[in-house]
């Protein structure tokens, strides 16, 4: 068990102990908590928790999104327009059935997962952290597929730069860890199945679209 899931049981234990100097201990022992998996010494302490529950509620309740993490909510609502606008304004090649469902593949998974990050960071859910890395994962699957089919634009290249930004930020930023403290995130399974669903299918129809292209 790491450092971090240790205090997590220690902050609602009776035998907790805060030293000036070290932090958190064990009045038992006068030492770091040191366990694999259950503590010999732990003792619940509900009324505890519930206080630490209910400050970290009240904490998350009055942070406001903004900074950087506004920009990118903003991104991904932008992004989502710009990709509706280019489906329905592009050339549309002669067999259009075959262009749309295709185009729909991609750009459906695309839009719902950004629409649901949004969604899931604005109403501070468990999960909202982990969709916002499927949601990059995904955007940089496409931007390298992009670049290996020879779509070079300043687009594209500005887009990869802004996922390693994105990426970098989710783990330093201040703002996502008031947000969505560790200790309260929370993935599924079915989070996970629909989030490998949403980066695979896009993907695999663009790689199915570059072989095409590469016979053609």
């Amino acid at each position: 068990m790491i450092r971090d899931e240790m205090l997590k049981l220690c902050k609602v234990c009776r035998n907790r102990e805060v030293d000036l100097k070290r932090g958190m201990i064990c009045k038992l022992t006068g030492a770091y908590a040191d366990f694999s998996e259950n503590c010999p010494n732990y003792d619940y302490d509900e009324q505890e928790d519930r206080r630490l529950s209910a400050e970290q509620e009240n904490i998350v309740k009055t942070e406001k999104i903004g900074g950087w993490l506004g920009f990118f909510l903003f991104q991904i609502c932008v992004g989502i327009l710009v990709n509706l606008i280019l489906v329905f304004t592009s050339q549309w090649p002669e067999d259009v059935a075959v262009y749309y469902i295709l185009q729909g593949l991609i750009t459906i998974p695309y839009m719902l997962m950004g629409v649901y990050t949004v969604h899931a960071f604005v109403r501070r859910k468990a999960n909202a952290v982990f969709w916002g890395y499927a949601y990059l994962l995904l955007s940089l699957i496409i931007n390298i597929l992009s670049l290996l089919y020879g779509y070079e634009s300043t687009n594209t290249m500005t887009s990869l730069v802004w996922n390693v930004i994105w990426s970098v930020f989710f783990i330093l930023s201040d703002n996502v860890k008031t947000l969505i403290p560790k200790e309260t995130r929370r993935v599924t399974t079915i989070d996970w199945v629909l989030a490998a669903i949403g980066v695979m299918i896009p993907s695999i129809v663009c790689v199915f679209i570059y072989i095409l292209a590469m016979m053609a």
